[in-house]
């Protein structure tokens, strides 16, 4: 269970009040776990690592972080054996499709943004094509019926 912390404390309050799934993003915890898989991806398999959820949520509620990603199988976690020693945790291939899924979710939200952005575009420039078109037409209109050719 997470720990009384501060943060612990907000991130429950925050969970209570959520009732869709579109306001996920605004909880800073989610976010930030899925920055650090994202970040992990890139030492997959070679490295491992330590003390960074610790840092980001302090050492009871990052414990309790790393043993939650643990049971659902997304980290390989060594835990320390004597007190000076420290937890190392690595991404399991659960954890690198996972981290995977949520990089190619941000680049299709960035992608969608930019899709959207240049149907504006292309919508502005059917719009003058169209103006530019009637406007050479009425003027090819004009100049006939001053001087009909036929």
């Amino acid at each position: 269970m997470i720990e009384e912390t501060e943060k612990g404390l907000e991130l429950v309050r925050i969970l209570e009040g959520v009732k869709s799934g579109d306001k996920l993003r605004e909880i800073e915890t989610l976010e930030r776990i899925k920055q650090i898989l994202i970040d992990f991806s890139r030492g997959y398999p070679l490295w491992k690592y330590y003390g960074i959820f610790e840092y980001y949520y302090g050492k009871k509620v990052g414990k309790w972080t790393i043993k939650t990603l643990e049971k659902h199988k997304i980290l390989d976690v060594i835990w320390a054996k004597k007190k000076e020693d420290k937890t190392h945790y690595s991404l399991t291939p659960k954890g690198l499709e996972i981290a995977l899924s949520l990089s190619n979710r941000n680049d299709s939200k960035r992608m969608l943004y930019y899709a959207e952005e240049t149907h504006k575009f292309n919508r502005w420039i059917k719009w003058l094509t169209f103006g530019l078109f009637t406007i050479g037409t009425l003027q090819l209109i004009l100049i006939y019926s001053q001087n009909p050719i036929f």
